[in-house]
């Protein structure tokens, strides 16, 4: 049987999901070589690698939300372009270089190391984007849920949001503060789900929502935080955080 053709619109939705995801692949492969030469993991940067590093940050959060505007980051069309190791090495390389950037207190936590980013960059050059075929770490953390740690910080993230508002693209002394602390916890717990990636697939639940909304919230504080204007301007509107906030609730609420 024939398969009902796709609309206009919706044959021009796939086809920009799938140019900025294929973009988003680029630039993946691009900041993880930046990141092999920069290894964070090795000891604390210096004042230039610092500089470096804080704007691979925010060049991630451009990147990300070039995709994520284009439809590229929904689970949905992750999951039919089979590029979830895209996003989650581009979530290592970034949550990495947020607590590389936090120095000593960020030290404590697990950064990519170069050894596993040059395997998970090959294993894309393979043309293999599917996250279940990356050789990840197989070191579990016992410290913590992982699971229980992104609904927590998640909560936390849409508690902050909500206190905005869409003009808020400055967000004042104590707006920052708030904004840096909260970004370092993302960065823990994006690196805790990183590196539980296979117990947490193994699960029943879907969690690629939650794990989109926590990524969502990471470039929309890195670009409310941009020094640069119009990367403050390309921040993620928190009517459309809202909606994602919703998603995931929708699919964490059984019968929906």
């Amino acid at each position: 049987m024939a398969r009902n053709p796709l609309s206009a619109e919706a044959q021009a939705f796939v086809d920009g999901a799938v140019k900025a995801s294929a973009r988003l692949a680029g630039f993946t492969a691009d900041a993880t070589v930046e990141y092999i030469t920069l290894d964070p993991a090795a000891g604390e940067l210096d004042d230039d690698a610092r500089r470096s590093a804080g704007s691979m940050v925010e060049s991630i959060a451009v990147g990300w939300r070039d995709a994520e505007r284009a439809g590229a980051t929904e689970p949905r069309v992750v999951a039919d372009l089979e590029s979830g190791a895209v996003i989650d090495l581009l979530g290592a390389v970034q949550d990495s270089l947020v607590l590389a950037l936090l120095g000593p207190e960020g030290a404590q936590h697990t950064l990519l190391s170069v050894d596993q980013a040059i395997a998970r960059l090959e294993v894309l050059a393979g043309g293999n984007w599917d996250a279940g075929a990356v050789a990840q770490s197989g070191e579990a953390e016992t410290a913590a849920d992982p699971v229980t740690g992104l609904f927590q910080v998640t909560s936390e993230g849409a508690t902050f949001f909500s206190s905005l508002n869409d003009a808020g693209d400055v967000l004042g002394t104590e707006g920052e503060a708030r904004a840096r602390v909260l970004l370092a916890r993302f960065a823990v717990c994006g690196r805790s789900v990183d590196r539980n990636r296979r117990s947490i697939d193994a699960g029943d639940d879907d969690l690629r929502p939650s794990e989109q909304l926590l990524r969502s919230m990471v470039q929309g504080l890195v670009l409310r935080l941009s020094m640069d204007p119009s990367n403050r301007d390309l921040a993620i509107p928190i009517s459309d955080l809202a909606v994602l906030a919703g998603l995931v609730r929708d699919a964490l609420t059984p019968g929906r």
